[in-house]
Parts: C-alpha cells; sequence; structure tokens
C-alpha cells in the first residue's frame, strides 16, 4: 500500500503542475520539499494538491479522508514538508 500512496501523491502532483506556471511546478518525486526551506507550495498550493489527493484516496481506497485539520501541527512535526511525510500521513488515515 505504501507505493501506492506514493504512486497517489506523485499522480496529484502531476495534477496540479499542469496548472502551475513551468518556474513553480513540483518535482514528482518522494524526495521533494512541498512547504518549508526549498518548498514551491504556498497555503494556496497545499490547498489545490490536499484537494487532489483527497478525491483520489476516495476513488482508489473508497475512504473520505480529511488531510487540513489543526491537529496536524501540534506534535511540531510539519506532515507536508516532503512528498514522503505526506504519503506517511495519508498512510495513517487510510488505515
Amino acid at each position: 500500500m505504501n507505493q501506492q500512496i506514493l504512486d497517489l501523491v506523485i499522480d496529484s502532483i502531476h495534477e496540479i503542475n499542469s496548472f502551475r506556471p513551468e518556474g513553480e511546478r513540483l518535482d514528482p518525486s518522494a524526495d521533494t520539499v512541498l512547504m518549508g526551506d526549498g518548498g514551491k507550495l504556498d497555503s494556496l498550493g497545499l490547498t489545490n494538491l490536499v484537494v487532489a489527493i483527497e478525491e483520489r484516496v476516495e476513488e482508489a481506497f473508497g475512504r473520505s479522508i480529511v488531510l487540513l485539520d489543526e491537529s496536524m501541527f501540534d506534535e511540531g512535526d510539519n506532515p507536508f514538508a516532503t512528498v514522503t511525510s505526506l504519503a506517511g500521513l495519508i498512510g495513517e488515515k487510510v488505515q
């Protein structure tokens, strides 16, 4: 399932990249920094990515999940920092 979730995130990156200017597109790889130092997503970009991912999760797993809520940032780690950390969060939500 981990690879399926990672593929789902990367497919979502391809989707949002089609709407972003060439210089602001994300690299569709597991090591890509999404937010923070070196990240290319602002709050609107993150929202667009999250919506694309949530739709794909529902299609793939038949489950509706919510990725953005206040509790995501309570523990100090940013689950939206990289593609890998985001895939980990999705995996927890899908389980």
